[in-house]
């Protein structure tokens, strides 16, 4: 078969082959073959049935290959003619724009003034022609841009294009070289598709070459083109501003005009005349304030237009040249000075924003107001059509005028409200974007040269500049123009700082009264810890509140310098430090949260205070100058004092961390001693080095000119600092709420056996006890194990609570490092290729999974245990379902993070029925049982049941099978399915009422009517029986020895059976001896017969009678 296929396979080729094809001693400027030739040869490969379908597609994949190249050769070829076209025909057109240029700015300066109309209603529409005729000439500016900064970072993507087509065409050379190994149909087709990629290859080179050659005059072409558009676009504009003054002063013509007509109007007996007369002025001032709304959204809408083309046409040259690796000192200050040009760019958007333009919404409704009333201006007309006052006449023109004069507003006005909106989104996202992308781009940039004798030198400068006078009275000056700006805002905000202050006092002793009802169990509450939090929150603003108002109010001055700009960012960054480190330190001062209501260790509490103080005193005068020297001109001295005070400051956060953390006085050193179990501590000699290597990383990097870099690990790992104190208060107000819970549930069941053991010390009169208290050893199950519910809550709370610590330290870090981005671009190759940030949150799904179905358990048991109302069987059926709908949460969301097809795992789910058609079908089967007995609950955890004659009370139903503990403390597994199949008597399933059966026997001839009176009364008597059903005795037959006899009670549950039925048997011989009623012995009587062999003597004598 082999042998005929390519018996088959070498007859096509020979029949493909009669036109000459490229071989592999085709030279180099051979003629390629024809694309129409290659595409009827394709044609009738796949027209040809009598080649195996492997050897076919291998063959069509060359042909097409071929093909393509060729047809990208015919592209290249006519790329070259449109380039040469270029080079021939730019110099010229520049040259014209040149002169165009010239002639623009002779006919400004002998421009004759605009020939305005009349009608206002003509100018607007002149306005908007002249607003969109601008705006084009706008998009044609930024087109420009565009093609100026591709042209001068073309020529280093043509050079590398160049050497790649070089090394590509020497591989190829290479190949078409080498004898042929074989004439096979497969080698000859590689060798066309080979010969087609080098021809291609060669047609792009020339290409490239003649583009290359074009990029100077086209350069200079655009830059001519550009100087004339911007010249036009000033003219435009300037034409468009005086048309608007010009419109402005017709407006208000027009108004007075009209205004002063309709004065003289009188229509005394005529209400409606007069209504429309006094609507006609509104109508006026409506169209006035229309009328400059949209001139106000045109200007506004420009001041976007060109911001936007600026910041991006600047980040466009800045990445062509990122992109074939530009970087340095240079490339960083300009990505700098980029980054504050769209910082400003916010704030001046900001406020350029017209304060009173409506709404989309409000314009909507006036333009439906409007309407109505060009309705009753028609009934109107209609009613006066035929009238002879000029009057009348002339109102209703200027009525019909202006109605629809701002019919016409309303409708423009509302396109450009909804214009302006998308084109101040598309702003904020792309300057959001840019900021990124120069963020990205700024982290492992070497913004600045190592620290050496230079930086040294230039410490001293730098300290002159930032204590110059100068500054001093700038900051003043600042202070007081806020004062003359904003008194108001300015003398609210220090009132507020002021009062914030001098409460301190009365905030603290709030908290030592607010200790005095903590330390009670019976007035402890949780609305006290709510109250403590917020007046430490109180007491940790003054500081934080300065800072941020006075950076707040630096940063909005427009004509600030360098050192205003970078101490209002460090004032500003101040203050989110400041009220981190005093809420940390006002949490652990004596009588605080920390002390009265989280029980925190006093030694760790008092060292903590002691290293934030000095921490503070230190980090914030040295953050503060490294963000002078940051901004602006000021980044000049950065490489000097602005880098030592970051260096500083990370050797002051390096002493903290170790001051707090070291294992040995530390603030977890009890910790590590009491539970050295715990994950935390067992993972010390990790987390600690980490966590001082941090600064110290910081420090190195700052030293070596990566001072971004710097900077953003610096402010991230502060922020991580700040998130884990967060994390830590936040568990802690959680325990603290489970904490009262436990006090509560715990003093309930404390004051439950202090009344047990008062009546069993004291004892009812009427019913005596004898003997200890008897109860079923199981009723334990009903009582919550609070310590072990507490340690099992606390795992899943801290677990919860680390994890959501973790996530927002990561996000907080994925603001400077890309952490979220760099994880997700990373692929696993395996199942569907998912990524490692979907590997690492599907990781976390299935902690978070384990971890709660383990706990939680406990947790809800906590949470329910204090409902009466809800008893252990039902809180045991609430516990399994929450159990099975997490682990089923879990799985779906699990295989959603990993975007997995369910039809994927077909062959798994076929293996897996199989299996559990055989192996587990009774696992399945008690499993599915297990659910029926959830849901339908014919038996619940603490019911007592009989099963094959097996007493006992239901511990626990599990997936496969149930627990039953008999009155041997003795465990018996049953199946789930046996509990559905088969019966059994389940004693408390409707209600735990259970029925006393005692049978007595008393001798024969005892009065039976009396004995059964005593049984009556001596369970009438007893504290524990119900009355209803009342209790009976019945006689119920005759024994052999005995007259049988019964008392039959009823019992409200079961928790005290046996301590009743022996109290019972107690009093019932008492009372029986008492009335000499006899429980006889069981007797029998023996007869001997006399004259027996063998017995003589009294041996032979009769017995006596009975």
């Amino acid at each position: 078969m082999k042998l005929l296929s390519s018996i088959l396979i070498g007859i096509f080729i020979s029949f493909l082959t009669v036109e000459p094809l490229y071989s592999q001693s085709t030279p180099q400027d051979a003629r390629p073959p024809q694309i129409e030739s290659l595409q009827s040869k394709l044609d009738a490969l796949n027209a040809d049935s009598t080649i195996e379908e492997k050897d076919k597609l291998a063959l069509i994949k060359h042909y097409k290959a071929a093909i393509q190249f060729l047809q990208n050769a015919e592209q290249s070829k006519a790329q070259t003619e449109t380039f040469n076209a270029e080079v021939k025909n730019s110099p010229g057109e520049t040259k014209d724009w040149i002169s165009k240029l010239e002639e623009l700015e002779s006919k400004k300066k002998t421009d004759a003034p605009i020939v305005l109309p009349e009608d206002a209603s003509n100018l607007q529409k002149i306005i908007d022609t002249r607003s969109d005729e601008l705006e084009t000439l706008t998009e044609r500016k930024s087109y420009l841009a565009n093609e100026i900064s591709q042209s001068n970072t073309r020529p280093i993507e043509i050079s590398t294009r160049l050497r790649e087509i070089q090394t590509r065409q020497s591989q190829l050379k290479e190949f078409l070289d080498q004898p042929a190994a074989s004439d096979s149909a497969q080698q000859t087709a590689q060798n066309l598709e080979f010969s087609s990629e080098r021809y291609a290859l060669t047609t792009e080179e020339e290409m490239l070459d003649a583009e290359k050659k074009s990029i100077p005059v086209n350069l200079a072409r655009f830059e001519a083109e550009l100087n004339f558009q911007n010249q036009a676009w000033d003219i435009d504009s300037e034409k468009l501003k005086n048309l608007k003054v010009e419109q402005s002063k017709i407006n208000q013509s027009e108004a007075q005009k009209t205004l002063s007509n309709i004065k003289k109007f009188n229509f005394p007996n005529n209400p409606d005349l007069v209504e429309a007369t006094t609507n006609l002025e509104a109508l006026i001032e409506e169209y006035e304030l229309s009328v400059n709304q949209r001139n106000q959204i045109d200007d506004f809408y420009r001041a976007i237009v060109q911001k936007l083309k600026k910041i991006t046409g600047e980040y466009d040259s800045f990445a062509a040249e990122l992109k074939f690796g530009g970087g340095g000192q240079a490339m960083a200050k300009s990505l700098f000075y980029l980054q504050t040009e769209i910082h400003s760019g916010f704030l001046e958007i900001e406020q350029k924003q017209p304060e009173e333009l409506p709404s989309v919404d409000d314009t909507f409704a006036k333009d439906r107001e409007n309407s109505l009333q060009i309705r009753q201006q028609k009934v109107l007309a209609d009613e006066y059509k035929d009238t002879d006052s000029s009057d009348i006449q002339q109102l209703l023109d200027y009525r019909d005028k202006y109605l629809t004069d701002l019919k016409d507003q309303y409708k423009n006005l509302t396109g450009d409200l909804a214009k302006l909106k998308a084109k101040k989104q598309e702003f904020f996202e792309k300057t959001d974007q840019i900021d990124k992308s120069i963020k990205e781009s700024l982290l492992w940039m070497r913004t600045s040269n190592s620290f050496g004798l230079d930086s040294a030198l230039d410490l001293k400068e730098g300290i002159q500049w930032v204590a110059d006078p100068k500054h001093g009275l700038d900051f003043l000056n600042a202070i007081l123009l806020t004062l003359e700006r904003s008194p108001i805002a300015t003398t609210v905000f220090f009132t507020v700082f002021l009062s914030l202050a001098l409460l301190r006092i009365k905030f603290i002793s709030s908290l030592v009264k607010i200790k005095s009802h903590v330390k009670k169990i019976s007035t402890d509450q949780y609305y006290y810890t709510w109250q403590a939090l917020f007046l430490t929150i109180l007491m940790s603003l003054p500081g934080a509140l300065l800072f941020a108002g006075v950076g707040l109010t630096l940063s909005q001055i427009e004509t600030s310098s360098g050192w205003l700009d970078g101490l209002a960012h460090g004032l500003k960054l101040s203050a989110v430090v400041i009220v981190s480190l005093q809420l940390i330190y006002n949490t652990c001062r004596k009588d605080g949260l920390g002390d009265t209501h989280f029980h925190w260790n006093a030694r760790s509490l008092a060292l903590t205070r002691r290293v934030i103080r000095s921490f503070t005193l230190a980090f914030i005068p040295a953050i503060i100058i490294t963000s002078i020297t940051v901004n602006g001109e000021a980044a000049v001295y950065f490489g000097g004092l602005g880098r030592v005070m970051l260096v500083f400051a990370c050797l002051c956060m390096l002493l903290a961390l170790y001051r707090l953390f070291r294992f040995s006085d530390g603030i977890l050193a009890e910790l590590i001693l009491e539970h050295p179990l715990r994950m935390i501590c067992r993972l010390r000699f990790f987390w600690f080095p980490v966590l001082l290597i941090c600064p110290i990383a910081i420090s190195v990097l700052a030293v070596y000119g990566y001072t971004y870099t710097a900077l953003q690990m610096g402010i991230g790992m502060m922020t991580a600092i700040i998130i884990s104190a967060g994390g830590v208060l936040t568990y802690s107000l959680i325990i603290r709420w489970f904490a009262i819970r436990y006090r509560r549930l715990a003093l309930a069941e404390a004051l439950e056996k202090r009344r047990l053991k008062r009546e069993h010390e004291n004892p009812s009169p009427t019913p005596e006890t004898g003997g200890d208290r008897l109860i079923l050893v199981d009723d334990q199950e009903e009582v919550v194990d609070l310590a072990s519910v507490g340690d099992q809550a606390r795992d899943l709370i801290r677990l919860l609570v680390s994890l959501a610590t973790l996530f927002l330290i990561a996000l907080a870090w994925s603001q400077s490092v890309p952490i979220f981005e760099a994880a997700d671009s990373v692929k696993i190759p395996f199942f569907g290729s998912p990524t490692l940030l979907s590997l690492i949150k599907a990781g976390l799904v299935i902690v978070v999974t384990y971890g709660a179905v383990q706990n939680l358990s406990s947790l809800i048991e906590l949470l329910l245990s204090s409902d009466t109302r809800i008893n252990m069987g039902t809180r045991t059926a609430i516990t399994t379902l929450c159990q099975y709908g997490v682990i089923a949460i879990g799985i779906a969301i699990f295989a959603n993070i990993l975007k997995l097809e369910w039809s994927q795992f077909g062959w798994i789910l076929t293996a897996l029925s199989v299996g559990l058609g055989f192996g587990l079908q009774e696992v399945v089967a008690n499993f599915v049982c297990g659910l029926i007995l959830l849901f339908e609950r014919p038996i619940r955890a603490g019911d007592i049941v009989t099963l094959e004659g097996t007493t006992g009370k239901v511990v626990k139903i599990n997936m496969r099978a149930t627990i039953i503990t008999n009155w041997d403390r003795q465990d018996l597994v049953v199946p789930n399915k046996k509990l559905i199949t088969d019966s059994f008597i389940n004693w408390t399933l409707t209600a735990p009422i259970n029925r006393v059966q005692i049978v007595i026997g008393i001798a024969y001839g005892s009065d039976t009517q009396l004995a059964r009176k005593l049984l009556v009364e001596i369970a009438n008597e007893h504290p524990s029986l119900m009355q209803e059903p009342p209790p009976i005795s019945t006689f119920d037959g005759f024994g052999d020895s005995a007259l049988t006899i019964s008392l039959r009670a009823y019992l409200p549950d079961l928790e005290d059976r046996l301590k009743v039925i022996t109290e019972l048997h107690t009093r019932i011989n008492e009372r029986f001896e008492e009335h000499n009623i006899e429980i006889p012995f069981p007797q029998r009587d023996l007869n001997l017969r006399s004259g027996w062999p063998g017995l003589s003597g009294a041996q032979a004598q009769p017995a006596p009678e009975a």
